[in-house]
């Protein structure tokens, strides 16, 4: 470069500024390239497409998407490996109103060959932008479907939460006799993963074993992942058990699976045998670890997992670990440890108060939890649905009727009662159990929408207030709204007939919870017989009720 500037105008500068522009972008000195980009004078379609490949190869794709309109604004033309390296930083960008343009721009073109070629790329580029169906009308113009544009609409439809349409592709790509490869299977066992598939998923892992797939280390963390997902977790531990190379994504992935499921002393162990193997843990892992501790009750290793992550400095750094910890602590009883960690916090979002103040409903400390929703206010965080059914849970606990009625008020001004089940049931019970039982009846008749849960909420009001037949007759309105009765409401029922006394009446519930609606008694419901028979001096059915 510099024996070419003291050369001067003896050489051809558009040539050589060119051939310094590749050498320099192939040497990954793009800066570099871009300098002598600007300085050229006279820049041909040359210039331009090697900026535009460097610029998209470094993952430029703005720049990419700017230089093409600055060659709009010149009237130039892009060559046809410009158009297809803008089209696909649009995709990776979603900038589909680029990416239309290129599309009118690339219709008036003449050539079959090259037009095919660019139609594939466009499938890309809609279905990255989440245009699927614009995505799809262009692949079905395309004269030749391979599997790799099969891949690109498949992949479009999972990457955008279709995933029952990307089983339906999949399916119509194999029986066009076109053979998924590997990516294929990558998508389809992620839509398999979020559609709780397991099925289908199984299905897919069969056929990954036919085609010898097994033992691809990248298919068997998806399968990982699926099986995990859709609570399969002897399989998970079977997969990860066979991979060949087990980092901490897949750790991760085994924890939060015996985590999300409830196996907090199994997920416990995996993270030690993970620190055993030598592999360090990331955030997420700490995640996985301090739900599992919540779960488990393990405040002891919750507080050496605790000390860990503060040398790392991650309490600092990561907010969403910060609330994991408020959590865990929360789930172990601790209310006074969780509000340290929440001083300590240097931004609190809406998770950070919602745990906080979850935390103290669960531990019985009603009036702190409600403080600390009042000081989240005025702090200016703004509630959401969980923060509400926590602080009425708290006005329920404490029999706080007036502040319960403020925050009814709130909730209806942000049109959330009749849109959240677990809102309009939380808002019922917490009237209820303030004794409030037209209140709870009166926000109950105002719903549009009435799900069980509703319905139960209403149903145990009633029963705590000890009002029997005003519970048998909502649950007479239940079986005729045609709404299924879950073990809950049963439960219900069960209790006010054994209150009330009503042998007779019970048996009849308690046969038609299993008759007709396949409901399998559980212990509480059996022992809801059990009292009912002690209260009636019925001794001997009930040794015979034990005995059985």
């Amino acid at each position: 470069h510099d024996e070419i500037l003291r050369c001067g105008s003896e050489c051809d500068v558009v040539v050589v500024g060119n051939a310094l522009m590749d050498m320099y972008a192939n040497c990954g000195h793009i800066e570099d390239a871009q300098k002598i980009f600007v300085s050229l004078n006279d820049r041909d379609m040359v210039s331009w497409s090697i900026m535009l490949i460097a610029q998209a190869q470094y993952g430029n794709d703005l720049v990419v998407v700017e230089l093409f309109e600055e060659m709009q604004m010149k009237g130039l033309k892009p060559s046809n490996i410009s158009f297809l390296t803008i089209l696909r930083s649009c995709g990776n960008i979603g900038a589909i109103r680029q990416g239309k343009l290129i599309h009118y721009c690339l219709l008036l073109q003449s050539d079959e060959s090259d037009t095919e070629i660019s139609t594939s790329v466009l499938v890309d580029m809609y279905a990255q932008c989440g245009e699927l169906a614009k995505a799809h009308r262009v692949f079905n113009n395309l004269y030749v479907r391979d599997v790799v544009s099969w891949n690109t609409l498949i992949a479009g439809y999972t990457e955008h939460g279709h995933d029952k349409e990307a089983l339906k592709i999949c399916e119509q790509m194999q029986r066009e006799g076109i053979s998924p490869n590997a990516l294929t299977f990558l998508c389809i066992i992620k839509a398999c993963a979020n559609l709780g598939a397991i099925k289908k998923g199984q299905e897919i892992h069969a056929e990954i074993r036919r085609n010898g797939l097994g033992s691809d280390t990248v298919i068997g963390t998806a399968l990982l992942n699926m099986y995990a997902n859709c609570s399969f977790l002897h399989e998970a531990q079977q997969i990860f058990d066979q991979l060949s190379v087990q980092d901490v994504t897949t750790w991760n992935t085994l924890m939060d699976g015996y985590e999300e499921c409830g196996y907090g002393e199994k997920a416990l162990e995996v993270f030690e045998q993970m620190q055993l193997k030598g592999i360090p843990p990331n955030t997420i892992s700490f995640i996985c670890v301090l739900k599992a501790c919540g779960i488990e009750g393990d405040a002891e290793n919750g507080k050496q997992i605790h000390a860990e992550i503060a040398r790392k400095g991650l309490l600092e750094s990561d907010l969403i670990v910060g609330n994991t910890l408020i959590y865990m602590y929360a789930k172990c009883g601790l209310s006074d440890n969780a509000q340290e960690v929440f001083d300590k916090l240097p931004e609190k979002d809406v998770i950070s108060w919602t745990t906080l103040i979850a935390g103290y409903v669960d531990c019985g400390h009603g009036k702190e939890a409600l403080e600390c929703f009042k000081n989240m206010q005025v702090d200016g965080v703004l509630p959401n649905a969980i923060t509400f059914l926590c602080s009425l849970r708290a006005c329920g606990s404490l029999g706080a009727t007036n502040r319960g009625q403020e925050i009814h008020a709130e909730i209806e001004r942000k049109g959330m009662l009749g849109n959240n089940d677990a809102i309009s049931s939380t808002l019922v019970d917490m009237y209820a159990k303030c004794g409030l039982l037209s209140a709870a009846q009166q926000v109950f008749n105002k719903l549009p929408v009435r799900g069980l849960v509703v319905w139960n909420a209403l149903i145990s009001g009633y029963a705590q207030a000890g009002e029997s037949e005003y519970v048998f007759n909502v649950f007479d309105r239940i079986l005729e709204e045609g709404i299924k009765p879950d073990p809950v409401t049963f439960l219900v029922i069960l209790n006010a007939c054994s209150r009330a006394g009503l042998l007779s009446r019970y048996q009849m519930y308690f046969e038609a919870m299993s008759k007709h609606y396949g409901i399998v008694p559980t212990t509480e419901h059996q022992n809801c017989m059990l009292d009912l028979l002690v209260r009636n001096g019925e001794i001997e059915k009930v040794v015979s009720m034990l005995q059985k």
